[in-house]
């Protein structure tokens, strides 16, 4: 699924579910909102107890129209085999380029699957070289505005929450999509982590910690590097409240 307008928030998954398991309430909210929204994923997904790449396919394009998105892209740099390469580097740098998206989201750089922390590097390394003007690779520079990490199986102290209730329903009808990965009683695959009946139990409590955090039902966690700049401090904090 590709589209040719620029997008304004791009999320990195380094498999097919990541970012409809971790972030796709933010992705839904956002689109509500106006923005262009679009998921790469930088594998298929394909070295999965469960499941095969055929499959795979198909239940990422029943979850990207669920998601409403204007971009899908798949790169099949090798699950497993996820590498900060030169050549992968470039690969991200082109569709940076090409679809010059405002804010990044990539998997956090602490994780138990090596892909994850590859893709983490990967996406910040990409982020800065595809704003290098003499970097060339057949399109014009552009630098995202903003790398934003979301947490994947370890937990960080989080830079911001972002509100999801309102979307909560629709974002879990998008990530069990993965009707492979996820539990299912009459499936006959070895069980994993995350097919285990507990692990959907895990993702709502932790939704819930989150948002509790910012008096809400439902919050997705962010961690960004930079320090976050407040021009108001009362309209910031306190919203319509501390309006005149």
């Amino acid at each position: 699924m590709k589209d040719t307008q620029p997008i304004d928030i791009l999320a990195f998954g380094p498999h097919p579910d990541d970012v409809e398991i971790c972030a796709a309430g933010t992705m839904l909210k956002l689109k509500s909102l106006g923005h262009r929204t679009g998921i790469v994923d930088l594998t298929a997904g394909e070295m999965g107890t469960r499941g095969d790449r055929e499959t795979r396919a198909r239940e990422c394009a029943e979850a990207t129209e669920l998601l409403g998105l204007n971009l899908r892209l798949n790169l099949d740099l090798g699950d497993g085999r996820l590498r900060q390469s030169r050549e992968n580097e470039l690969e991200l740098v082109r569709v940076i380029r090409r679809h010059r998206p405002k804010i990044v989201l990539a998997p956090w750089m602490i994780d138990d699957h090596p892909d994850h922390e590859h893709a983490a590097r990967l996406v910040r390394s990409a982020c800065f070289l595809a704003g290098m003007a003499r970097l060339e690779s057949g399109e014009t520079h552009h630098r995202p505005e903003i790398v934003l990490y979301y947490p994947g199986r370890r937990e960080f102290t989080p830079s911001f929450v972002v509100d999801v209730s309102e979307f909560w329903a629709e974002r879990e009808r998008a990530a069990k999509c993965y009707r492979s990965q996820l539990h299912d009683p009459d499936s006959r695959e070895p069980e994993t982590k995350i097919s285990s009946p507990d692990f959907w139990h895990f993702v709502t409590a932790r939704a819930m910690y989150y948002g509790q955090l910012i008096g809400r039902r439902y919050g997705e966690a962010f961690h960004c590097e930079e320090t976050l700049a407040v021009e108001d401090p009362v309209a910031h904090f306190c919203g319509e409240r501390g309006a005149k």
